[in-house]
């Protein structure tokens, strides 16, 4: 077995606290009424997989310290989705979030014909939420939507099809699950109500924030 994958199997044991702290969020307190309880157990894992992050990459490389941004900002945006009157904060939080992600992705290769093929669900999106919003998130969510089409394009033009790695499709992956979970909240917020929302949400967030942060385990990376 290379060094490599012994540092990646290693690596991963440290998202133990990130699986622990999932598992008592949806058994005890997704429901919760907003306070400072609720606060921390909702981002108690997105605390642990930015341990995660800090702990498995010593040499602070720009990727790392992207993705630990990007889940700072995700975090920060979780504590002010608890409450409805933080929802606008929120959307800046996790527009800053995906900024960060985009600049760990970074532009090469550009891929520019991806764009343009991921353009076309955002702009559906977009249309099928946009009746429904109202004074200034008629400006924020389509700017949020197009930060996010750019975040899902970058993890995606990283793919190399002939020896592409378990770590970028888990990094895609975790991209376009972002992007579902916000479609989910969108759909709640502005169009109508959705059975099980939070369940649903919150599942697809975590888990494409665990695909996005274990894009630090690449070998260039460790």
């Amino acid at each position: 077995m290379h060094s490599t994958e012994v540092q990646q199997r290693l690596a991963l044991i440290k998202l133990l606290p990130f699986f622990i702290s999932v598992v008592f969020y949806f058994r005890i307190f997704i429901y919760y009424e907003p306070s400072a309880v609720a606060v921390i157990t909702k981002c108690a894992p997105i605390i642990s997989l930015m341990y995660f992050v800090i702990s498995t990459n010593k040499n602070e490389n720009p990727l790392s310290q992207n993705i630990l941004y990007g889940l700072m900002f995700g975090g920060v945006g979780d504590a002010f989705l608890i409450w409805k009157a933080g929802f606008l904060q929120g959307m800046l939080s996790f527009t800053l979030a995906h900024v960060y992600y985009i600049r760990a992705f970074g532009f090469k290769p550009l891929k520019i014909k991806l764009w343009f093929y991921l353009l076309v669900p955002a702009l559906i999106v977009a249309a099928i939420l946009y009746n429904g919003l109202y004074g200034v998130m008629r400006f924020v969510i389509p700017i949020y939507i197009l930060v996010i089409s750019m975040m899902i394009w970058r993890a995606w033009a990283r793919i190399q099809p002939q020896k592409c790695s378990w770590i970028e499709l888990a990094t895609v992956s975790g991209s376009v699950l972002f992007g579902l979970s916000d479609f989910i909240i969108g759909i709640d917020q502005f169009v109508r109500p959705v059975a099980h929302a939070q369940v649903i949400i919150m599942s697809l967030y975590y888990a494409a924030q665990l695909g996005i942060a274990l894009s630090v385990l690449q070998p260039n990376s460790l």
